[in-house]
């Protein structure tokens, strides 16, 4: 539950930064990743396949964002490496699925409407933090 608390608690704190300032800093996801990591490592919640397979994931994404101009911006991508430090690569999968589910259909929402035009951008982690709310809300998994 600890982890849990601390993975909402940062989202809503990225997620009004975000929103506020389209930015991301750094050093909030390199903290929580780097001291997440270590606690889990030390309290054998956590082990070395689990911790690479976030950083190959994330990695991609990574690269991905180079490739399209950062459709999803670097930001994005590591702060779900570090959302995968707090919790777990499986739960951290499914909260981004969520989120870009509610992204799109926002998106989609809004561009009908007219509000903004096909190239604007939306932020992208408070799509997470209310991706991790219907995570958190349905018991840690999607059904």
């Amino acid at each position: 539950m600890f982890f849990k608390i601390w993975g909402f608690l940062f989202l809503l704190i990225c997620g009004a930064i975000d929103l506020k300032t389209k930015k991301v800093y750094q050093s909030l996801y390199i903290i929580n990743y780097g001291v997440a990591t270590v606690i889990k490592l030390f309290i054998n919640e956590t082990d070395l396949p689990a911790i690479a397979g976030g950083l190959i994931v994330c990695g991609a994404l990574l690269i991905i964002s180079l490739v399209t101009k950062e459709a999803i911006g670097q930001g994005d991508v590591l702060i779900l490496l570090a959302l995968s430090g707090i919790l777990n690569f499986k739960n951290t999968i499914e909260i981004f699925f969520m989120a870009l589910f509610l992204c799109s259909f926002f998106s989609l929402a809004i561009l009908l409407m007219r509000k903004v035009k096909g190239k604007d951008t939306v932020p992208f982690v408070p799509f997470l933090f209310v991706g991790y709310g219907v995570w958190f809300m349905s018991g840690g998994y999607y059904v």
